[in-house]
């Protein structure tokens, strides 16, 4: 199963930036259009998680926890190929 997160300030300061907020809702849109909407958007664990994925420019964007994407908020299309590379990957373990 994907693990998805979004890496941002949330860590920081307890809340989303606007950037964050937008990449969390288009990536929740991809998802729930590619009928994967019991895959969660998550948060990191708290700044320790955060700090696991290296340095990072937020808003973030994780599969599996691999950094895909880093200090900009991506069109759909994007995140869409990111989940899709990812799914194909895990297919490819089985």
């Amino acid at each position: 199963m994907l693990e998805v997160k979004i890496l941002g300030v949330r860590c920081v300061t307890g809340e989303d930036c606007p950037e964050c907020e937008e990449m969390r809702a288009r990536t929740r849109a991809v998802l729930d259009e590619m009928g994967l909407a019991e895959v969660p958007v998550l948060n990191p664990a708290g700044m320790d998680d955060f700090l696991s994925y290296g340095p990072t420019l937020t808003p973030s964007l994780a599969i599996n926890g691999k950094v895909k994407s880093m200090g900009r908020v991506l069109r759909k299309s994007v995140i869409r190929h990111f989940i899709e590379e990812e799914l194909a990957a895990e297919e490819a373990r089985i």
